[in-house]
């Protein structure tokens, strides 16, 4: 599962207008590069921004489990800051002392909140290694930065299985997925994805019982699955239907009976059933995103799904019924952003 936090029904059930869902969006070309929406019964409201402006288009963006911190990722130095969310609202931003060496691609939490890999772009002759991981705590902020002993080229995203003893790797460097031991702190084996993947890897997401690990590629079908033999990769499966284009982001529903894919070309996105690491049947919503989707994410309660893509509105939120596409919503005009990149609800599901 995909930057997991709070669902305790107790909890959720107690919910008051001051700690409502938003939604929050991260994109390119248009300062300031970051929104968040108030999001209550299935309407997008009022639009918050933060006053202070990171420094490049947006690549990735991530909620910390304790759900007060959103960090991202972008193109330009320090590449990766972390926001305050004062639900509602942006607040203090963060940067490391020692940013990644390049521009970064996307950031993600640990599901504890304890870590925070951060995987960038590499340059030949420059031996940059595709990933850096941060310990962060709310208190303390940025740790010593720890820099991949792999030579991992350039890092699409970089997720920690649930026990926080691995790290799965989409890559451009063959054979495209790897998972890499994290000794919390510090980097151990590498491990290679055996067969490769097709083509670039995309995205890489850990079963919450690390059993598996779910890939999204370029190359079809565009997204396959490996057992995970705790440690090294075991047997490799993909659809029998394929996705329309190559694989940007991959999702788990509750209960993970349900995998979802952000993908380029119509439908943009497409879900399959799923039951130990097999593929069963795919579907889409019969309303479709404009342009290709970069980034999904479920709210609090698994009931609906935010996307971020490419084209206006550059955001959109579906309703899941458990095991189907419903109504989809789109923020109301005019649209000031740019093409989306990365997409969260602050209250989100575990």
């Amino acid at each position: 599962m995909k930057r997991l936090t709070i669902k305790d029904p107790a909890f959720i059930g107690s919910l008051t207008k001051a700690d409502r869902d938003y939604v929050i969006l991260g994109y390119t070309t248009n300062s300031p590069y970051l929104t968040a929406y108030t999001w209550e019964n299935d309407s997008f409201g009022t639009k918050y921004t933060p006053s202070s402006i990171v420094e490049g288009s947006i690549t990735g963006v991530a909620l910390h489990a304790e759900g007060n911190h959103i960090a991202v990722s972008y193109g330009t130095s320090p590449y990766v800051s972390v926001y305050e969310w004062n639900n509602p609202g942006f607040g203090v931003r963060t940067s490391p002392a020692s940013p990644p060496p390049i521009n970064a691609l996307n950031v993600n939490f640990s599901k504890d909140g304890a870590y925070m890999s951060v995987s960038h772009n590499s340059t030949p002759g420059l031996n940059y290694k595709g990933l850096v991981v941060y310990p962060w705590s709310p208190s303390g902020g940025f740790g010593t930065k720890y820099e991949s002993t792999s030579a991992l080229s350039f890092v699409l995203e970089a997720t920690f299985s649930s026990n926080n003893n691995y790290i799965a790797i989409a890559s451009q460097a063959f054979p495209r997925g790897f998972v890499q031991a994290w000794n919390s702190p510090g980097f151990g084996t590498t491990y290679s994805a055996s067969p490769s993947l097709p083509g670039i890897g995309r995205s890489a997401v850990f079963t919450s019982d690390d059993n598996f690990i779910v890939f999204a590629h370029e190359g079809s079908p565009y997204v396959s699955s490996y057992e995970w033999d705790n440690p090294g990769f075991g047997t490799k499966r993909t659809p029998s239907s394929a996705l329309t284009g190559r694989g940007r982001r991959v999702l788990f529903s509750e209960n993970e009976s349900y995998v979802i894919i952000a993908h380029d070309t119509s439908p943009y996105i497409s879900a399959y059933s799923w039951s130990s690491g097999v593929f069963g049947t795919k579907f889409s919503p019969s309303s479709v995103v404009e342009g290709n989707a970069r980034d999904i994410f479920f709210n609090h309660d698994y009931t609906r799904i935010a996307v971020a893509h490419e084209s206006s509105p550059y955001v959109s939120v579906y309703e899941w019924t458990g095991s189907s596409f419903g109504t989809r919503f789109t923020p109301p005009a005019p649209i000031n952003e740019g093409l989306g990149r990365g997409v969260i609800f602050t209250k989100q599901a575990q």
